[in-house]
């Protein structure tokens, strides 16, 4: 029970956390005749707290301005890096820019947009066009940016950085190599050791001949001339008969491979999670 209110209670606290965008300076491009320099230095001090009327967090006011200090740019207007830029500095998720014109027509024109501090574009750009014959250029801004940060719904962004989906790569099989009768070669090679190894054991075998025998009163005798070579017959016969039966061993398993051995393999490299596996099919004869 009570890992379950706590973890009721960190929902709840993820669900009431708020966005945190660090404005870049509120730009004034131009003005009715009737607004003063004060009430643009107004304009440009009332936008953290309409960011935060908005239901946003701004951060605090000498963290911002040593983050625009150290951003020391003017092009945040146009560069999204610049806005992302500002975001990391001032330790914020989003940065905004914003800024109000006042058009020949007599409209009060507010656009912006809001960067990620990893520079993703995440809000905008957007623009509200409010007329303003009938009340001051301040009032009118003031209007026209609240309506601005409606269009954006900075309410309604992540205040915790979004987990980004793992795409699967899927790569189709790549066959790496196919041959024909693979081990024809081989086998042929195998006959061969195995007739030239027949051929030494024949060598062998015939040139240690038995020895010479006397026969006396039914008694078989080796001449005492051959009596020290009865070891060195029976080592090179040895020697002759193990050469016969490897070499015929050997000329087997060549002609096996040859005749038994797959008509043709094909070598396939299939792609997996962290490597790939090597795959070897073939057709028999």
């Amino acid at each position: 029970m009570r890992v379950g209110l706590i973890l009721c209670a960190s929902v709840a606290a993820a669900q009431n956390a708020l966005p945190e965008l660090a404005p870049f300076p509120l730009e004034i491009i131009r003005t009715s005749d009737e607004c003063t320099r004060e009430d643009r230095e107004e304009l440009k001090k009332l936008l953290p707290m309409m960011l935060r009327t908005a239901e946003v967090t701004v951060p605090g006011s000498a963290r911002l301005t040593a983050a625009l200090a150290e951003l020391n740019r003017e092009d945040c207007d146009r560069d999204d890096a610049c806005l992302a830029k500002l975001g990391k500095l001032s330790g914020s998720l989003y940065a905004f820019y914003g800024q109000v014109d006042f058009d020949l027509d007599g409209n009060v024109v507010a656009s912006g947009r809001v960067v990620r501090d990893d520079g993703r574009a995440v809000r905008g750009p957007r623009t509200v066009k409010i007329p303003g014959a009938n009340a001051a250029f301040k009032v009118t801004a003031q209007v026209a940016l609240k309506q601005l940060l409606a269009e954006l719904d900075v309410a309604g962004l992540s205040p915790v950085r979004p987990l980004e989906p793992v795409v699967e790569v899927r790569a189709a099989p790549l066959t790496v190599s196919s041959t024909r009768r693979p081990w024809a070669g081989v086998g042929v090679a195998g006959i061969v050791a195995g007739a030239a190894s027949v051929g030494v054991g024949i060598g062998f075998f015939a040139t240690a001949g038995p020895p010479r025998i006397d026969t006396s009163q039914g008694v078989q005798r080796v001449f005492n001339e051959d009596a020290d070579k009865v070891a060195g017959i029976q080592r090179s016969q040895a020697v002759g008969v193990a050469l016969l039966a490897a070499g015929a061993g050997v000329a087997v398993l060549g002609a096996g491979l040859i005749l038994l051995g797959p008509v043709e393999t094909v070598t396939t490299v299939v792609p997996t999670n962290g490597g790939a596996a090597v795959m070897m099919t073939g057709r028999l004869p």
